[in-house]
């Protein structure tokens, strides 16, 4: 769903994204977190690309829906819809 947050099980981790899974009504979904989408510093979003591990869970929030979602843990772009949807 667009603008929730979800725990996201890390599934595996690749250059450009992390793989990962949702628990979205009952059904378990395929999602991604883009590598500039880790973080709001552009600079640290590698280096907390190498240090994600298959099995860790991550908050982060729906933004978009393409192939499959698309995942942000970007706190500028959460905070923004969070106070939109009060």
């Amino acid at each position: 769903t667009l603008g929730s947050v979800y725990s996201a099980q890390v599934i595996d981790t690749i250059d450009t994204d992390v793989d990962v899974v949702v628990d979205c009504e009952g059904k378990t979904v395929s999602c991604l977190i883009p590598t500039p989408h880790l973080t709001d510093h552009a600079s640290l979003a590698t280096i907390l690309l190498a240090s994600v591990q298959p099995g860790d869970v991550l908050q982060a929030l729906c933004f978009q829906q393409d192939v499959c979602p698309i995942l942000t843990m970007k706190q500028s772009i959460i905070k923004v819809i969070v106070l939109l949807k009060n």
